[in-house]
């Protein structure tokens, strides 16, 4: 573990962009974030978003002397939001589904209360008819066992037994934009090129509508209480040599029946492409970018702190039940910050960090590194264990309601690992790189998805 303290220093994207003559990169202070106050600050030197005018406030007339005073109709009461629930607020997800999101849950911590499968046992494979798959995506799971997962630009519904049931071709990449499960029956998926969100029926697969955002979205949509996708994405690209850049990165939030509820500008003059957003437990708005800053959104979508990196970020980051976050970056390190984004501790690796941290139930973190390393550390920031693979570990861990944890390597094999002491319980070999994340179903299969076009169910 590396604590180190607060300094001033100005680290550019030289290895992004391919060469950093003649752009005037700004200067951060790292470990310390901006913290809101009486007075909001605004990042990058926008103004601040204005407050309603005072003829946008509602009038309040005052009532007679003498007047009976109406009593107000009681509002509905609507269940209540357990605050230490590890997940989050999942009220905005579908009942019974047991994983609606990318790394389950809206805190992303990446773990079930099932038991997942015990050994390599294959239940079935689904061939997506694609042997050179690009960008293949995470798998969702909803109540009645149906998976959906992307591949390239096509979007497919796979039920129980392995068996198609609809796809959805969005015509372009969806890179690795994972789907999430929304209320009514719906399914978000945002299509990066043609800078759309689009909401289908689970049911059949067919288009309920799509929104143009006007901006290329290249991350996974987080669902929130309300049901609103959220998520980040590019609004204006440049190019700078043979690199492109995001010179204006925006967040939005759209409801459920398809209207845009709040839009955040999130930054310009320099390379702010958003990573998938994670929510915290009081509803408010994770993200990093490859411009090194992690940036925390109230859940109405006003800026609340960020925080600067080592370099870039491109991971969604997973909040504990305390509130302490976790977040993985180019710079080799895995981050802890506190909830108003103050600087905890920071664990270094041989390796880019590009895998999505999983909390434990006993509070480890555990994470892969492209040094071909899976990392258990504890809530202070100490190794408790590490397993090394055959290849780099992109992929995000999930882990069990027994504590065992599944990872996929570059080296092609899918890993079951003990959390307790990181022994190397079974693996499976597939015939293309695991740099997706695992899911686990209802039952305890375990969906994966390869490189090679398939998507794996193991099972007991």
């Amino acid at each position: 573990m590396v604590c180190r303290k607060p300094v001033i220093l100005a680290v550019s994207l030289c290895a992004i962009l391919g060469g950093c003559e003649g752009l005037d990169w700004p200067v951060w202070t790292e470990g310390d974030a901006e913290i809101e106050g009486d007075a909001e600050p605004a990042p990058d030197g926008e103004e601040s978003e204005p407050g309603p005018e005072d003829d946008e406030l509602p009038d309040l007339e005052e009532a007679d002397e003498g007047a009976a005073e109406e009593e107000a109709e009681p509002e509905p009461e609507e269940e209540p939001y357990i605050a230490d629930d590890p997940c989050g607020d999942t009220r905005g997800l579908p009942a019974g589904a047991p994983w609606p999101l990318a790394r389950r849950c809206p805190t992303r911590i990446g773990r079930s209360e099932v038991h997942g499968p015990t050994g390599p046992n294959l239940y079935w494979t689904f061939d997506t008819e694609d042997p050179w798959l690009q960008f293949p995506t995470s798998p969702v799971i909803d109540a009645a066992g149906t998976v959906y997962f992307g591949a390239d630009d096509v979007l497919f519904a796979v039920d129980a037994g392995g068996q198609e049931v609809w796809r959805f071709d969005t015509g372009e990449p969806l890179d690795l934009n994972s789907p999430a499960l929304g209320p009514d029956g719906l399914l978000f998926v945002a299509a990066q090129r043609v800078k759309k969100l689009y909401a289908l029926r689970t049911a059949d697969g067919s288009e309920r509508w799509s929104i143009e955002l006007k901006a290329a979205h290249d991350a996974s949509p987080v669902v929130d209480a309300q049901g609103r996708a959220i998520l980040g994405g590019c609004q204006r690209w440049s190019m700078h040599g043979s690199a492109s850049r995001c010179d204006e990165a925006v967040v939005v939030a759209v409801a459920a029946d398809g209207n845009l509820s709040w839009r955040y500008p999130a930054g310009g003059a320099e390379d702010w492409m958003l990573a998938t957003p994670a929510l915290a437990h009081d509803g408010g708005v994770l993200l990093g970018s490859l411009a090194r800053r992690l940036l925390a959104l109230r859940g109405d979508g006003t800026w609340r702190w960020t925080y600067a990196a080592g370099d870039g970020l491109v991971t969604a980051p997973a909040i504990d039940v305390d509130g302490t976050l976790y977040f993985g970056s180019q710079d080799k390190r895995l981050y802890a910050l506190s909830p108003d984004g103050a600087y905890r501790w920071d664990y270094e690796t041989l390796g880019v960090v590009a895998s999505s941290p999983a909390i434990a139930q006993d509070g480890t973190v555990i994470f892969g590194s492209q040094d071909w390393r899976l990392y258990a550390v504890d809530r202070g920031g100490r190794k408790r264990w590490d397993v090394i693979t055959g290849g780099a570990v992109n992929s995000s861990p999930v882990i069990d309601g027994v504590g065992t944890v599944y990872v996929g390597s570059n080296d092609r094999r899918i890993y079951a690992v003990l959390a307790e002491d990181g022994t190397v319980d079974w693996y499976y070999d597939t015939a293309g790189t695991v740099s997706s994340s695992p899911a686990i179903g209802a039952d305890g299969t375990l969906y994966v998805v390869s490189t090679d076009g398939k998507l794996y169910a193991l099972h007991d």
